[in-house]
């Protein structure tokens, strides 16, 4: 008997077009709540574990010339690393 009726309905045991969208969309909802809770959970470590970052102070420009003598190059190097 289950045989015929199989060959009778053979979706019997399918979901319906509006069955698969509404489960859809509940699994797209689930996936956007879930983003936003990692999102919020990084914003969280992010502020608890991170460093506060100092006054920033950009490093002075300096010409892209090179340097033709020894004493120049000493000096240059000590300028630019503060030595």
């Amino acid at each position: 008997m289950s045989i015929n009726a199989a060959m009778a309905d053979p979706l019997a045991g399918y979901l319906t077009p509006k069955q698969v969208i509404i489960r859809f969309a509940i699994v797209m909802g689930l996936v956007v709540v879930s983003s936003i809770f990692i999102f919020i959970a990084l914003m969280i470590v992010k502020r608890a574990k991170m460093p506060k970052v100092g006054k920033y102070e950009p490093i002075k420009k300096t010409p892209l010339k090179t340097p033709e003598t020894v004493v120049e190059s000493i000096d240059f190097y000590i300028n630019k690393n503060r030595l």
